[in-house]
């Protein structure tokens, strides 16, 4: 399946204001979304040799297959939320295929008009779901586990820092945090 979204051309982001010091909210995901479904089979069906139905303990009772086809989050209503609320989101990045690595650099601007920034992302502030956990566990490079999974984020939104308490607290039933900072 697939979920398509459209927005009045005003409303595109993101905003040319990107700024160093921006705060970036993370939304947690519930495990895989649309991240390195041939990879995790490989590693747990053939590497690790689990069958669909094994629930070795690190995944806390649920099965292989639980995990390996747990439904992606729809983050629409996070976004409905905020243009209520008025709070001013400037770019967000859905952690799709391509993982830590390519996603979050996609809201920048690809025309020169923004200063350069970089996304500075705190693993530390987000738990990785438990399959990830159980694939990396197959000796998968740390560097390709961010490039292919999401780790746990499944949504940044940037925010203006004093925009970031309120972010958060109107998010809060979504589980939203503080995951980094744009810097220079």
């Amino acid at each position: 399946g697939f979920c398509v979204g459209v927005v009045e051309k005003s409303e595109i982001r993101p905003l040319r204001t990107l700024a160093a010091g921006d705060v970036v909210i993370g939304l947690p995901s519930a495990g895989l979304h649309s991240n390195g479904h041939s990879l995790a089979r490989k590693v747990v069906l053939e590497i690790l040799k689990l069958s669909l139905d094994d629930r070795p303990p690190l995944l806390g009772g649920s099965t292989v297959a639980d995990e390996m086809i747990r439904p992606t989050i729809i983050y629409a209503s996070a976004f409905a939320a905020m243009k209520e609320a008025g709070i001013p989101w400037k770019a967000a990045a859905h952690i799709t295929g391509g993982g830590l690595v390519e996603n979050p650099p996609r809201i920048f601007a690809d025309d020169g008009s923004t200063e350069l920034l970089a996304v500075e992302l705190d693993p530390r502030t987000w738990e990785v779901p438990a399959i990830m956990k159980l694939i990396a566990t197959a000796g998968v490079d740390e560097h390709e586990m961010r490039r292919t999974f999401n780790l746990g984020l499944g949504m940044t939104i940037v925010v203006p820092a004093e925009a970031a308490d309120r972010t958060v607290a109107l998010l809060a039933s979504s589980k939203a945090r503080v995951v980094g900072t744009l810097v220079p």
